[in-house]
């Protein structure tokens, strides 16, 4: 079974040859040809309500590097998306990019600008491919990389400097499309620690296969089969190769489309959630179904405006809600994976083109990446589908701009959309009928509002415009009558703003610039109500009671009683809490229970009507805004508001408490009016289109929280590499005089960045946490020596995922002087101060001791010396004078006495006398000396004989 529609196009690759160039020329002409073409048809997408998608742009503005080229787009594991460019690769984080690129000089730096694919393994490895310098494996815990070059004539490595793919099988197997006509076999050490780099890059190695003789064939992509073959897509078709036995094969796909697959360029491929795979090539898009053995070939037809643009598709991928895109020089499409046509669509804002280097890429959140050379990045969020957005377009293509929904009692819905009145199916969101109010004319200016348009009991529709007034519209036969209002003292015509229903057939008017009004359908004429007082009407809603609430824009709020004529004025009053919030009121609406709400700034307020009081409900998660309105209330008396910065938020009048949303979830910016459908579903109507979506599944808003991690760190103002977090945790060393640390962090939610909440605290400094506003980072100078841990955290601002936390200790060490060892040898130096001191006290007070012993004992000598001298003169005193008296008689004696004997005893008497005399003088003498009173006198004598009595003294 095949299709073809007939047309033609020329094979091109990444790089472009000459030939190729002159082909993609002849392309952009015949591109323009065929959009002038179609400018003049009438497209059948102008009568459907088509899906909106909210693509969002990365611009240079916010930091994206500017570049002529790209090739891939991947989001890692970590949460980081990287963009390969021509001329290197960035890394984002949400907020903002960092660059690497190829440093001749530094062999740690990316081995070549040109990169042809991004990949990240089952061990989470970050490989890139280039066009010209090999492989490179990223190194996350040094920011650097390791290069794989090519070595011709080593079996064990790579031959080829081009690689086009990586695609890992079942078992884990790295396998690599290069650009000579082979597949590689990537064999990996088996490590401890997969961030063990350097380990891993010794002991690679590489195994080539050929895939035919064809050496000029390029392997462009590799994937794996359900038989666990890998699917080679080449500049000749399409291959399967055995990574058993290396066998190569072409499928066996019968039928000229199968034949034309073998020569045609296969760029990219996709699976679809049926198991059928989808190539892209310069032959058209080829649908395979291997069960069946069918090959199906859409091509692009003058005849089907919903064929695809053009032959030559350069990606396709399939995003989680089982869409098909498909990426050429006619721009981005949206292809239906049932019938293979286009699937048109509108997008919200800025929408990426064509170009010749285009290419698309699923991340593991659902995020839809195009990348173009022309226009740069765009990312289509899963999250932005949470509100599926559809409008109709308008035919110069663009969205139309909506002002009003009306829904009549048959269930269908109108929709009044700049001078013009649609009715849709709900049901198959198809245009039923159009009634042009304005005959042609243009409007001379949009009022969105939700009271901008009645439907009377007559089933007839009251369209309020911008200076031509109100129009009456039967929607049965298209008739239309235009009812005029010129102010006669301005000449201005009447601006519309609201109309609501009065007694009888009559309508209530708020007017722009003539306040309020009332206006008889029957004489087609228009009466002011209190001209004097009623000022700038712009919204108005009669209540069950026949009351009629009239909003200004800068007197507050009116309450008009028809019956008995009185008109209540409420204004803002800043000593009451309980008056109304501001002057500025813009929406009245009264909710199926008859309470009245009031939009005043960016505050509702509910109406008391017994107490005649306002209870205030501002939103929290959005302080700035200018206007809100309440657009209805869902089936369980919730309320849904709009405010005019583009947020839409669900009240739950019972607690007060808001659940808000905002265009990044898709929600149709202005909103104007709301009606519950049959179904459940909730149709919300804005400016830019409608909301068509089921309650439980918005408000379900909980998603995966994203990775929180420390993109950028200084110490001491210059930067270093933060640690790699394991299970949010790690730890940072610094020395004494690296004391001031700068750290800047980031949740990497790429969905909506602008909506996260951090916090952050360095313990061991900080008691309290610091929610930061409008930075992500911290700095902290001078911390003193010590152990800290810095833990931030992470939060939706509305709650869409759970707090997250990571931790970094960091230790700065003493200097050292101040560590422990030197505090232990101050201690013992202290200890040994402390014992010397004692050892010399001690032998101080043994001196002291000694010298007093010393002192009393020669005190003591002394007075011995003293009782000696005193004791040897009493003693020489007492001996001297009975020695003087024996010495006389012994002198007598020796003269008297005549006899020989007698004399000899008297003379011996004498002589010991006198020699005892002598010594008591020698006795006395010495004493002397001692006590100072004689000093010796030294005289010149003969030794010996002193000697020689000195001796025979002591031998007798």
């Amino acid at each position: 079974m095949e299709l073809v529609h007939p047309t033609g196009s020329c094979a091109s690759s990444h790089r472009l040859s000459a030939f190729s160039r002159a082909v993609l020329s002849g392309l952009r002409a015949s591109l323009i040809v065929s959009l002038l073409f179609v400018g003049f048809q009438t497209s059948p997408s102008q009568n459907k309500l088509l899906p909106v998608f909210h693509f969002n742009r990365l611009t240079t503005a916010a930091g994206l590097p500017k570049d002529d080229g790209s090739t891939r787009i991947y989001r890692d594991s970590k949460g980081f998306v990287w963009i390969a460019k021509e001329k290197g690769l960035s890394r984002y984080d949400g907020y903002g990019f960092k660059d690497y690129h190829n440093l001749p000089d530094d062999s740690s730096s990316l081995s070549s600008n040109d990169i042809l694919f991004l990949k990240e393994d089952g061990q989470q490895r970050f490989w890139v491919g280039t066009w010209d310098a090999g492989l490179s494996l990223y190194d996350p815990v040094r920011d650097r990389f390791v290069n794989f070059r090519p070595r011709p004539g080593d079996s064990t490595w790579l031959q080829t400097r081009t690689l086009y793919s990586m695609v890992e099988d079942s078992a884990g197997v790295l396998w690599l499309g290069t650009g000579l006509g082979g597949i590689v076999r990537v064999e990996l050490p088996e490590i401890a620690n997969a961030n063990d780099i350097d380990s891993l890059a010794r002991a690679i190695r590489f195994r080539s296969y050929p895939l035919g003789e064809d050496r000029d064939s390029t392997t462009y992509e590799l994937s794996m089969h359900s038989d666990g073959r890998i699917l080679v897509a080449t500049n000749y078709g399409l291959l399967l190769f055995d990574r058993n036995t290396g066998a190569v094969s072409r499928p066996d796909l019968e039928g000229s489309a199968g034949r034309r697959l073998d020569s045609a360029l296969v760029q990219r491929s996709a699976k679809d959630r049926s198991g059928n795979l989808w190539l892209a090539t310069t032959k058209g898009l080829f649908k395979i179904n291997w069960e069946k053995g069918t090959i199906l070939n859409y091509r692009h037809s003058k005849e089907d405006s919903l064929s695809i643009a053009g032959d030559e598709i350069q990606d396709i991928v399939e995003d989680r809600r089982g869409n098909l895109w498909i990426a050429s020089v006619h721009g981005v499409d949206l292809i239906s994976p049932v019938t293979g046509r286009r699937v048109p669509y509108l997008t919200s804002g800025e929408i990426p083109r064509g170009s010749i280097g285009i290419s698309l890429s699923i991340d593991s959140m659902g995020t839809l990446w195009v990348r173009s050379n022309d226009d740069g990045v765009f990312a289509l969020s899963e999250k932005s589908l949470r509100f599926p957005h559809y409008s109709t377009r308008q035919a110069d293509g663009s969205a139309r701009k909506l002002e009003s929904t009306e829904r009549t009692p048959d269930g269908m819905f109108w929709i009044c959309s700049q001078g013009r009145v649609f009715q849709f199916d709900i049901q198959t969101l198809s245009i039923v009928k159009s009634i042009d109010v304005l005959r042609g004319a243009k409007s001379m200016g949009q009022i969105s509002n939700k009271h901008a348009a009645h439907l009377d009991d007559n089933g007839q529709l009251w369209y309020g415009l911008w200076g031509p007034g109100v129009y009456r519209v039967n929607l049965v036969t298209g008739q239309v009558n235009n009812f005029r209002y010129a102010n006669p003292l301005k000449g201005e015509e009447i601006v519309v703003r609201g109309i609501a229903p009065g007694s009888g057939d009559s309508l209530w008017i708020a007017a722009q610039h003539d306040g309020f009004m009332g206006f008889d359908p029957t004489t087609g004429k228009f009466a002011r109500v209190r001209r004097s007082v009623i000022a700038k009407a712009v919204d108005l809603v009669t209540d069950r009671e026949g009351k009629v609430w009239i909003a200004t824009e800068t007197n507050g709020l009116y309450v008009l009683d028809p019956a008995t004529g009185t008109l209540d004025h409420f204004v803002h009053d800043r000593s009451k809490p309980s008056s109304l919030s501001h002057d500025r009121t813009l929406n009245v609406y009264e909710d199926p229970s008859g309470r009245i709400w009031v939009g005043a700034v960016g505050v509702i307020n509910l109406w008391d009507p017994e107490s005649r009081t306002f209870t205030r409900y501002p939103n929290p998660a959005v302080p700035e805004a200018n206007s809100a309105g309440v657009l209805g209330s869902d089936r369980k008396g919730r309320l849904w508001v709009s405010y005019d910065s583009g947020e839409l938020a669900m009240l739950d009048p019972s607690t007060g408490l808001f659940m808000t949303f905002d265009p990044s979830d898709g929600v149709c910016g202005g909103g104007i009016d709301m009606e519950n459908l049959d179904d459940g579903r909730v149709l919300l109507t804005g400016s830019s289109g409608l909301n068509i979506f089921n309650l439980d599944s918005v408000l379900d808003i909980h998603r995966a929280p994203p990775p929180l991690v420390i993109t950028r760190m200084t110490v001491n103002d210059v930067p270093v590499e933060p640690p790699a977090l394991a299970d949010s945790y790690s730890s940072l060393h610094l020395s004494h005089d690296q004391d001031a640390i700068e750290i800047e962090f980031a949740a990497l939610d790429m969905d909506a960045p602008q909506l996260v909440r951090y916090r952050y605290r360095l313990e061991g400094l900080e008691t309290e946490w610091v929610e930061p506003k409008d930075r992500r980072f911290v700095r902290y100078p001078g911390l003193p020596p010590g152990d800290y841990v810095f833990k931030v955290r992470a939060a939706s601002a509305r709650g869409e995922w759970h707090e997250q936390e990571i931790a970094l200790a960091v230790s700065i060490a003493p200097p050292w002087w101040q560590t422990r060892w030197a505090y232990a040898g101050y201690v013992m130096m202290l200890v040994g101060v402390i014992t010397v001191g004692y050892r010399l006290r001690l032998k101080q007070m043994r001196l002291k001791q000694q010298a007093e012993m010393e002192h009393f004992q020669a005190e003591r000598l002394a007075e011995v010396d003293r009782l000696k001298s005193r004791f040897f003169a009493n003693i020489s005193h007492e001996f001297r004078t009975p020695l003087t008296l024996i010495l006389g008689p012994a002198e007598d004696g020796i003269q008297a006495n005549g006899e020989q004997s007698t004399r000899e005893r008297f003379r011996l008497i004498r002589d010991n006398a006198r020699k005892l005399l002598a010594l008591v003088s020698q006795l006395l003498d010495f004493s002397h000396v001692e006590s100072g009173i004689m000093r010796l006198q030294v005289s010149r004598s003969d030794i010996v004989p002193f000697l020689r009595r000195t001796v025979m003294s002591f031998e007798s």
